[in-house]
């Protein structure tokens, strides 16, 4: 079965992924640590920013 979201818990991420134009289409709290989750849709442009943003965390 192929994945059709992402959930994002990082704030840094989010704003990464908004710099790149890449923006939400859901939010909500977590029920436990009330923390954000940003939901995107699973497309080739946000699988290309994962790549690179893990690209960038190995540096």
């Amino acid at each position: 079965m192929e994945k059709k979201f992402y959930n994002c818990y990082s704030p840094k991420m989010m704003m990464f992924f908004a710099e790149n134009e890449i923006l939400p289409i859901d939010m909500f709290f977590h029920d436990e640590t009330n923390k954000r989750i940003w939901v995107y849709k699973l497309d080739d442009k946000l699988s290309n920013l994962l790549r690179k943003w893990t690209a960038m965390k190995n540096v």
